[in-house]
């Protein structure tokens, strides 16, 4: 019931109640009885704020509290793409992460790569993390989605084809992305 509170604070207008300062202490309360939900609490405020610089302060600490959480990890990444215009080196930041997630897991760490490189449109090194990941998991559909319809906005229609290998798959793409 809090956490609804928390939210209805965050979001109402003042003149029927919402409040940022409410907001924040029934975050902390709830921080005090769940840590997850106050961390989120937290989270949506800062986010619905766009106080992005605590967004990522609440989310590092939150990281240190479950450090070997790799779909948290993830989230981090997803975390700084969307707000790479907000948020100083997020690139990079993104990078130490995804490598981060490799050193433990491969798999998730090939697909954290692909999915950075397609942001930041780097697909040299996604074809390579593509390809280590295709020597593990042959049939990573939604990375080679990624990658073939990153080389196809890119005129490279004959690459896509070579990383992914699905010749009718890769037209009804090309024909999508054009």
């Amino acid at each position: 019931a809090k956490y609804n509170l928390a939210e209805y604070y965050t979001n109402a207008p003042g003149i029927v109640g919402g409040s940022t300062d409410k907001a924040m202490i029934l975050a902390s309360e709830i921080k005090n009885m769940d840590l997850k939900k106050g961390y989120r609490a937290f989270i949506d405020i800062y986010r619905k704020k766009k106080n992005y610089k605590m967004l990522e302060e609440t989310l590092l600490e939150r990281g240190t509290e479950f450090p070997t959480n790799n779909t948290f990890k993830s989230s981090f990444i997803d975390f700084y793409l969307s707000y790479f215009d907000e948020i100083e080196n997020c690139n990079e930041k993104a990078l130490r992460i995804a490598e981060d997630i490799k050193s433990q897991n491969s798999i998730h760490g090939n697909r954290a790569f692909i999915k950075i490189c397609s942001v930041v449109e780097n697909y040299d090194l996604a074809l390579k993390e593509f390809n280590e990941l295709k020597l593990v998991d042959s049939v990573d559909i939604a990375s080679g989605r990624t990658i073939a319809t990153m080389l196809l906005e890119h005129g490279k229609e004959d690459e896509a084809l070579k990383a992914f290998g699905h010749e009718q798959v890769i037209k009804n793409w090309s024909n999508h992305v054009r």
